[in-house]
């Protein structure tokens, strides 16, 4: 009766570290997953700023070739003399 005891008690024991061991197995799994989605967010976010910044420069750039502070050299030189 003891050793049946034992058996079965055993046989339970392996099935529970079993099952530990795939529970531990999935969270990994998942807390690797939300890892690589928060550095997909954070390269997703930077590639936005600097997006943002340079859409912020062109368009500054513009202003500035607009108002006559910057000269815009890609027009011909007939261009460049037709406007003085």
């Amino acid at each position: 009766m003891k050793v049946e005891l034992f058996r079965s008690k055993k046989e339970i024991l392996k099935a529970q570290y079993s099952a530990a061991g795939a529970q531990v197995r999935v969270k990994e799994s998942i807390t690797g997953v939300s890892r690589e989605l928060a550095d997909l967010s954070t390269t997703m976010d930077r590639a936005e700023d600097k997006t943002e910044k340079m859409m912020a420069k062109a368009q500054a750039l513009d202003e500035m070739i607009d108002s006559g502070v910057l000269t815009d050299y890609t027009h011909t030189s007939d261009d460049i003399i037709e406007k003085n």
